[in-house]
């Protein structure tokens, strides 16, 4: 039996800044999820990111390819996420880290 705890942070989703490994940078993205497993956090973040497309209307004819803006889930540990004061605020009115016995 694993020992996990989960909380949804609810919409609108806040936005916060994901640290990429090495000297990758930064990106924006919104706090979907935060899990406890273990002892470790864990966030689960929408990322906007470019998704590739191919439509093929007739059998045997060219396709037609393009990208169009999405999203992209990314699991990241929590070290690696940085959130405004404001959003930590509202975490904790929420009592989310609570409980996540992340407080």
């Amino acid at each position: 039996m694993t020992n996990m705890k989960h909380w949804d942070v609810p919409a609108p989703y806040p936005e916060a800044r994901l640290h990429l490994p090495g000297n990758a940078g930064t990106v924006k993205g919104h706090l979907v999820r935060m899990e406890r497993h273990q002892g470790q956090m864990w966030i689960l973040m929408h990322i906007p990111a470019w998704k590739r497309w191919r439509t093929q209307l007739v059998v045997g004819e060219a396709a037609t390819e393009g990208i169009a803006p999405g999203l992209e889930e990314v699991w990241a540990p929590a070290a690696a996420v940085d959130v405004s004061e404001e959003v930590m605020s509202d975490l904790r009115a929420h009592k989310a880290l609570e409980r996540l016995g992340a407080a």
